[in-house]
């Protein structure tokens, strides 16, 4: 098929980013991250996407701190991790391509590294096989706090975008559905308490990362379970 003239292989603007094409690899779980670092095979299994010519690829999934994990192997977002992170930036844009990251708690679908299985309401793990910890005020302050630590820590490391993950059964989609959100606090009941958690996120990682970045959301408009 000719590219000469397909508008999807046109440049695009980002806000100030421009992409080369308005393909963008989407963020799928690598498994490559040993002891939650950048791997050479997590960089080359991106360069692979790269040399196939899309305009941004997206690393997944970056825990926001050690208890958002949701699978071993993955990225953790700290201080030690940063360099490695640079060299997936450096080699992505080394091609000419954007680099996005996706940051995420993974809440009631975690592995259980470091904490509990904070959720909205109590819920049974199906990871942990057990009942999670509904969130006080305070660990839901920490998880906004681990979210704009982390795009703090993705800006430092100079990736081109943001994606927040809001979607399938993580913590904070936990609060967005009113099936597994049963909250009676300023948290839960109204559509406007249940998604207070996301716009506090949005607001917090705006104000640490700037106007101008890119910040962009994954979230599901369905739970395909009754009641969701």
């Amino acid at each position: 098929m000719s590219t000469e003239f397909n508008p999807v292989f046109s440049r695009i603007k980002l806000g100030p980013i421009e992409l080369r094409n308005r393909v963008i690899k989407a963020a799928t779980f690598e498994g490559m991250a040993i002891d939650n670092m950048v791997t050479d095979a997590l960089i080359d299994f991106h360069k692979a996407f790269a040399t196939g010519r899309v305009g941004m690829t997206t690393l997944a999934y970056c825990a926001v701190s050690p208890d958002g994990q949701g699978a071993p192997n993955e990225i953790v977002m700290c201080d030690a991790a940063v360099s490695g992170l640079r060299c997936f930036v450096d080699a992505m844009h080394d091609l000419d391509v954007a680099a996005s990251i996706q940051l995420g708690h993974a809440g009631p679908v975690g592995i259980g590294v470091g904490g509990p299985a904070l959720s909205a309401s109590k819920v049974f793990s199906k990871t942990r096989f057990k009942n999670t910890t509904p969130a006080d005020a305070y660990q839901i302050q920490r998880i906004v706090d681990d979210f704009v630590s982390a795009s703090e820590l993705a800006v430092e490391s100079g990736f081109d975008c943001i994606e927040l993950h809001f979607g399938h059964g993580y913590l904070i989609s936990n609060f967005l559905s009113p099936k597994l959100n049963k909250r009676k606090d300023d948290w839960g009941g109204s559509i406007e308490n249940r998604i207070r958690v996301h716009l506090e996120i949005i607001k917090e990682c705006r104000k640490q990362v700037g106007f101008d970045f890119p910040i962009s959301m994954k979230i599901n408009s369905a739970d395909f379970q009754k009641g969701g």
